[in-house]
């Protein structure tokens, strides 16, 4: 993985490949840097299949790290930099890890975990006497990412070097090179801020590593022709435009939105479209490494084609995913593997459906079935569809209670609106509620006036 991006930046030649904050890095200066922090890990855990676990926000050295650490033999452990201390202690735990890279003068909030396993700043993780990258195979582990699965359980994701080139594999002659500057929002933490990553640089493209906290920041002074998101950044955006925050020509230059990890919210794909941008979706989960469907134009509602190096199936309505990208398996989780595992097909638990032309189309998850007292079974998200009609709801969350199915929903934080807009939203649930059978009218409605708690990926957590 590192050295076929490393000789791929040296064909290229010597450019300005990335951008952080003021700072401009050029291919020269990242090469030598992965070198060094190869160097380090090499004389410091000798003989490769160490756990090196980074619990930073999204940098430039975290992404350094990420490659030296891989080149040196040694595997690398993702962490939540959310994660509380007493749950990061655990998760080291659990993956076996042997020391944490943290964020530069950041070591005195892990005190706790400190005391168990050494913790480091990114910026010492360097030594300056050359080596050579180690050799990987196609099926080493190179990272372990945390997925809760199909289960709702944390467990970690083995991910395979294989997985992380077959994009490269399958579209470095196809697209074009080296044009574009592609802000990445997604948390490195999660596979696909890595991946998105190391594709564009793979490309010959630039980067500009933001996140969340920075995306607006960014859009400001870096003219970006891509940018990867996630949904809830994406409407983040065209509320700071609404506000005066952000100018429509401020976005001038963007030509492609790449979005992951949760379904449009509704309207966006028309606000996007007015704006001249090019939509992009992408589905994937962790146990695949990458994105499995998002090929061909955009299709409003779906997560486009499937991938040319992606297995996809539809048994009995559950997504079946396979191919090149499959994890290893779950660490030392051979029970929970085995459950989502078989025959070659990861069972994902989401529901869905093809149409004529192969698109892909999330309907829903398994798990989140509401059964009731007399059995009938509905699915929160049709339902959730049906309010997303309402223009005063922003988001929505339906869930079983009591055997009743209850709506959480967020509107307007505009408190002098808040009583007007709620009103209203309860008239349309009440509409609403007349159309639907019996068994799948809302019962109980909670209104609020903060948005719904969300997971790195902009998903809305279900209770």
């Amino acid at each position: 993985m590192v050295d076929y991006l490393v000789s791929t930046l040296k064909f290229y030649g010597d450019r300005e490949i990335l951008l952080e904050g003021s700072k401009r890095i050029m291919s020269s200066q990242f090469i030598a840097d992965i070198e060094r922090s190869c160097s380090f890990w090499k004389h410091s855990f000798a003989g490769g299949g160490h756990h090196i676990g980074i619990v930073a926000e999204n940098s430039y050295l975290w992404l350094v790290q990420c490659m030296g650490i891989i080149a040196s033999g040694n595997i690398v452990v993702a962490f939540n930099y959310n994660l509380g201390e007493e749950e990061l202690n655990d998760f080291i735990e659990l993956s076996d890890t042997e020391i944490v890279l943290c964020d530069d003068g950041m070591l005195h909030e892990y005190t706790t975990c400190g005391e168990r396993i050494p913790f480091l700043e990114l910026s010492q993780a360097f030594c300056e006497i050359p080596v050579s990258f180690t050799k990987r195979s196609e099926d080493d582990v190179i990272m372990m990412y945390f997925s809760s699965g199909t289960s709702g359980k944390s467990k970690i994701v083995q991910l395979r070097n294989k997985g992380m080139m077959i994009y490269g594999h399958y579209y470095l002659n196809v697209n074009e090179r080296g044009s574009k500057t592609v802000l990445i929002a997604l948390p490195l933490h999660h596979v696909g801020g890595i991946f998105n990553s190391y594709d564009e640089l793979l490309f010959g493209n630039r980067i500009v590593i933001s996140s969340a906290k920075y995306l607006l920041r960014d859009l400001r002074r870096i003219k970006v022709t891509k940018i990867v998101l996630v949904p809830s950044m994406l409407r983040n955006i065209f509320t700071q435009i609404q506000k005066g925050n952000l100018s429509k020509e401020q976005l001038s230059g963007v030509k492609e939105i790449y979005y992951l990890g949760a379904p449009l919210f509704p309207g966006m794909y028309d606000k996007v479209r007015q704006l001249g941008m090019r939509l992009q979706a992408n589905y994937g989960l962790t146990e695949v490494t990458r994105g499995i469907s998002g090929a061909g134009p955009y299709r409003e509602n779906s997560v486009g084609r499937v991938e040319p190096y992606a297995k996809v199936k539809i048994e009995e309505g559950e997504i079946l995913a396979g191919g090149e990208g499959m994890m290893l398996g779950y660490y030392r989780n051979p029970v929970e593997t085995n459950k989502v595992c078989q025959n070659g097909w990861l069972h994902t638990g989401d529901m869905g459906r093809m149409d004529e032309d192969g698109y892909l189309y999330i309907t829903g998850r398994k798990k989140n079935i509401i059964i009731l007292a007399n059995g009938d079974n509905v699915s929160p998200e049709e339902l959730e569809d049906k309010l997303y009609g309402c223009p005063f709801i922003s988001e929505c969350r339906v869930y079983g209670s009591d055997d009743k199915i209850t709506a959480e929903i967020y509107t307007c934080p505009d408190e002098r609106k808040f009583e007007e807009r709620k009103s209203q939203i309860e008239n349309y649930i009440k509409k609403l509620n007349t159309a639907l059978p019996t068994m799948k009218r809302i019962g109980q409605i909670y209104i609020k006036e903060s948005e719904l708690s969300k997971t790195a990926m902009g998903k809305i957590k279900r209770n």
